[in-house]
């Protein structure tokens, strides 16, 4: 620089090169090179110059390049989103989303862009903002529908919409997340069976018609996910829905038959069943 700004142009590009020689892995080999070309663009060799300007242009506009500074923002974004010390920092969903989109915007190759935007929509949804949350799930399983986030990605979307007061849009999201991956059972694919029923208002269904659909909802839970571990939740949902009904004998069915499961031996809820039961015969 010293002789660059002393005008010895010759000396100043011998200098530049000689470092950009010895160390080739230095993070300062890329100012020696555009020191070069300046020098050499001052002495008039524009071609030379033009040569180091273009090869310069190609990493800084590179995939690499561009993954490179993004990781630098989300760096920033996933702390923000999941603290490393949450007995300390609670996370901020808003600020996270904004150093997301400060990485989305400086256009990553699509591996990181997938992940980039699913996260995006997840802080929509956790600082409930279910509009913007809907729009962005939508426009991920459109324009991603071969990604393994595909199916979360659905499931939260009928999320939003139930959280938006739309069951039946959500109720459809979740119906067409289960036809698409019957074959692939998931954990978002077991608690999409096991919401349907909440679509349908249980476990306080607001009519008899709604209460039939929400208990088929129910069985067709447990007869496709039989050893998840909300069996004995189910069983209870659909007897307080016969209670919220006034079906006492149908509510005495379901609980007795839960009650007669061995799986009930090991659930949560058996103590909570038992004490329906009596309030049922009461």
């Amino acid at each position: 620089r010293a002789l660059y700004l002393a005008q010895k142009y010759d000396e100043a590009i011998a200098v530049f090169l000689e470092g950009e020689k010895q160390f080739t892995e230095s993070p300062w080999r890329h100012w020696l090179q555009f020191g070069r070309a300046l020098a050499l663009a001052r002495k008039g060799d524009f071609a030379s110059a033009e040569a180091i300007y273009r090869e310069q242009a190609k990493r800084l506009l590179s995939l690499s390049r561009k993954d490179e500074l993004a990781d630098i923002y989300l760096e920033f974004a996933n702390r923000l989103f999941d603290p490393p010390n949450k007995l300390e920092e609670k996370p901020d969903y808003a600020k996270a989303r904004q150093f997301y989109e400060k990485a989305r915007d400086l256009g990553p190759s699509e591996n990181l862009l997938v992940s980039i935007l699913f996260q995006i929509a997840r802080c929509h949804q956790l600082s409930g903002d279910w509009n913007a949350a809907i729009a962005a799930y939508r426009d991920f399983i459109q324009r991603f529908p071969q990604d393994s986030r595909e199916i979360a990605a659905r499931f939260h979307l009928g999320e939003c919409l139930l959280n938006q007061g739309n069951p039946a849009e959500a109720r459809r999201v979740w119906e067409d997340l289960l036809a698409k991956h019957q074959d692939h059972p998931s954990a978002e694919t077991a608690t999409a069976a096991f919401r349907l029923a909440e679509t349908r208002g249980m476990p306080n269904p607001p009519s008899d018609e709604e209460l039939a659909l929400g208990i088929g909802a129910l069985r067709q839970f447990l007869e496709r996910f039989p050893q998840d571990e909300r069996v004995g939740q189910a069983y209870l949902i659909m007897a307080q829905g016969f209670v919220s009904r006034e079906r006492w004998d149908d509510a005495r069915r379901v609980l007795e038959e839960f009650l007669a499961d061995a799986r009930a031996e090991k659930a949560k809820e058996q103590a909570d069943a038992m004490f329906l039961l009596a309030e049922v015969y009461r």
